[in-house]
């Protein structure tokens, strides 16, 4: 039986860090080295107001990510506060939707 993975990361910026120094945000490659911790911080840039109902890219991933959750078996959640409404509303939908759909949390902390 085939199983796919199908991934989505619907907030925040992978190419933004923090100059620390100059307090300002710029955009590099996404790196992870433990000795640039001084010089630079990871940053999460935060989507408009409004974001699904009004622009792309934001509905049609929010849409197609909810399509995929009718249709999973297990969705892994990975550092989500749940504090989003669109993608809640999303969530509860395809879970009302999907009695199949088994939820896990992981905490990156």
């Amino acid at each position: 039986m085939k199983k796919n993975v199908v991934l989505f990361k619907l907030h925040g910026s992978v190419n933004s860090m923090l100059v620390k120094a100059r307090r300002e945000i710029v955009r590099t490659q996404p790196f992870h080295q433990q000795a640039d911790v001084m010089r630079y911080a990871n940053v999460l840039i935060y989507p408009a107001t409004h974001k699904v109902a009004t622009t792309e890219p934001y509905f049609t991933a929010y849409d197609y990510c909810g399509r995929c959750c009718e249709q999973s078996q297990v969705l892994l959640t990975i550092g989500y506060s749940f504090r989003d409404y669109d993608a809640l509303a999303r969530l509860r939908s395809s879970l009302a939707f999907n009695p199949h759909l088994t939820l896990a949390l992981l905490s990156p902390d």
